[in-house]
């Protein structure tokens, strides 16, 4: 069974009215349900976590009052699931990308590359041919890569539950969803601090350029005294300084003015910090600006360690082109 494709964008002959979506993790299944009427904002309807020991039988409990068997199902992968690599793009045809690129990186992962299931991305701006804005690099690709027993492990635990698993998806998508939704097709960087750690991505012509895993979370943050909390936003600040400089190195072409910044700790005070030593604007990203929510559906609470946001974020692949 191949890895179900996220990231490249391909027509869609029906889009559900409805999309959950399901952040696995080793404490807790944290879930989000997403709907759009036309003509209206998306909304989010429910959120839910079920504890580790419920697992998905927990989780087709609550689906069964929550949802409906018609909405699109999306799993989110952990961070040490996957690998996101950046490579040269293979002299052939789009459509054969992921075949090519199987070979490519057979030199970058720890497993055999039969084990492996993948999908592909072509960086934006990078054409062949068109050395505008690129210096005249090689065109590029984006692989994200994981194994195969973990994709059909999932799928088969899934269909064992009563639960039909339609899409597996990043968080770096789901923030691209939600960088998406707030900024258009612009190109912007956006960092989300969690609980634990940060995904900070870059973003040109809605898709995913690049991305890193920062070990800062809320909880950290907020456990620090001022002088300490400082230091290490000032750290962060100079992390991603260097990611933007050398975002715009590689895509000189893109226009990258804004940074947003969603946080489960003070997003205003962090907003405020990282725009009086970053280079570009910074601006808050507050769901509520640019989603709906129901009586009860929260995007996180970092008292009892619960965040939204990825799944959220993952929902709204039927809201947001992909």
């Amino acid at each position: 069974m191949r890895l179900p494709s996220w990231l490249a964008r391909r027509p869609r002959a029906h889009v559900s009215d409805a999309c959950v979506a399901v952040q696995s993790r080793a404490q807790q299944m944290i879930a989000a349900r997403v709907t759009q009427a036309a003509g209206q904002r998306p909304r989010v309807n429910t959120c839910h976590v079920v504890p580790a020991p419920d697992g998905l039988t927990g989780l087709h409990g609550w689906w069964e009052h929550s949802a409906s068997p018609r909405d699109t199902s999306v799993l989110l992968l952990e961070a040490s699931d996957y690998q996101i690599l950046q490579m040269d793009a293979p002299p052939v045809d789009p459509c054969e990308y992921r075949q090519a690129a199987r070979w490519g990186i057979k030199d970058l992962i720890d497993f055999s590359v039969e084990d492996a299931a993948l999908d592909c991305l072509r960086l934006p701006g990078i054409e062949t041919g068109d050395k505008a804005g690129t210096g005249g690099a090689a065109a590029k690709l984006i692989t994200v890569v994981t194994r195969q027993a973990l994709v059909t492990s999932a799928v088969a635990q899934w269909r064992t539950a009563g639960l039909a698993l339609k899409v597996i998806d990043i968080p770096e998508m789901a923030l691209r969803n939600l960088a998406v939704l707030a900024t258009g097709g612009d190109a912007c960087a956006f960092i989300h601090i969690g609980i634990e750690s940060a995904h900070l991505i870059l973003l040109w012509q809605q898709e995913l350029c690049v991305s890193r895993q920062l070990g800062m979370g809320g909880e950290q943050l907020r456990g620090l005294d001022e002088w300490n909390r400082q230091t290490q936003l000032e750290r962060l600040a100079l992390e991603i300084q260097r990611t933007i400089d050398a975002f715009g190195r590689q895509f000189s072409a893109a226009n990258l003015g804004q940074l947003w910044v969603s946080s489960v700790y003070d997003a205003p005070g962090l907003t405020q910090l990282l725009g009086q030593q970053l280079s570009i604007e910074v601006k808050a990203f507050v769901p509520a600006d640019w989603i709906d929510f129901d009586t009860g559906a929260e995007s996180f609470d970092l008292s009892r360690r619960i965040d939204h946001t990825l799944a959220i974020g993952a929902a709204l692949r039927e809201v947001v082109p992909v």
